[in-house]
């Protein structure tokens, strides 16, 4: 999608996310595209609020990754540390798939 123009990797990921979610930043440092694809994002591996077993995990919803996402405080600014994140790359793969009109 990069590639073809539909998003920047360098935006900011408010830019795809509805106005009602607050974005975590680090010394005004925005979470991007780039540093969700790359683990660098500052996220946790896991969403705070997620189910990590049971049926709650299959029923996670987006209200509640927005939720997590709302309440997040970074450590380090993003893209400077490597740290695996399910839940950045749940994140991106959400943008993407609102930003090319299919289900994820």
């Amino acid at each position: 999608m990069a590639n073809c123009g539909v998003v920047n990797l360098n935006d900011s990921i408010e830019k795809y996310l509805p106005p009602t979610v607050q974005v975590p930043t680090y010394n005004g440092q925005h979470i991007t595209l780039e540093s969700l694809a790359t683990h660098t994002s500052g996220l946790p591996e896991n969403p705070p609020n997620m189910p990590l077993s049971g049926p709650g995990f299959q029923k996670y919803t987006l209200a509640q990754m927005y939720q997590a996402l709302s309440s997040i405080k970074l450590a380090r600014a993003p893209g400077s540390k490597y740290n695996y994140s399910n839940f950045g790359v749940g994140l991106l793969g959400n943008i993407l798939a609102s930003k090319s009109g299919m289900p994820y």
